[in-house]
C-alpha cells in the first residue's frame, strides 16, 4: 500500500510541474501577443520616418536581354 501512495504522489508532482510549465508559457505568449501593436505601431513610424517608399529591383535576367 505505501508503493501506491508513492506512486500517486509522484504522478502528482509530475502533473503539478506540468500545469505550471504550461501555465508559463502561455503567460509568456499571451504577453508577446499583448505587445504586437506596440511593435507594429513602431516599425510604422520607422518606415515613415525613412520616406515610406518601397523599392524592389529585380536582377537583370539573361535570356531578356
Amino acid at each position: 500500500m505505501p508503493e501506491l501512495l508513492g506512486a500517486f504522489l509522484a504522478v502528482f508532482l509530475v502533473a503539478v510541474v506540468v500545469a505550471l510549465v504550461i501555465s508559463f508559457v502561455v503567460n509568456v505568449i499571451a504577453g508577446a501577443l499583448s505587445l504586437l501593436p506596440l511593435v507594429l505601431v513602431v516599425v510604422i513610424v520607422w518606415f515613415l520616418v525613412r520616406g515610406g517608399r518601397i523599392r524592389i529591383e529585380f536582377p537583370d535576367r539573361h535570356d531578356r536581354r
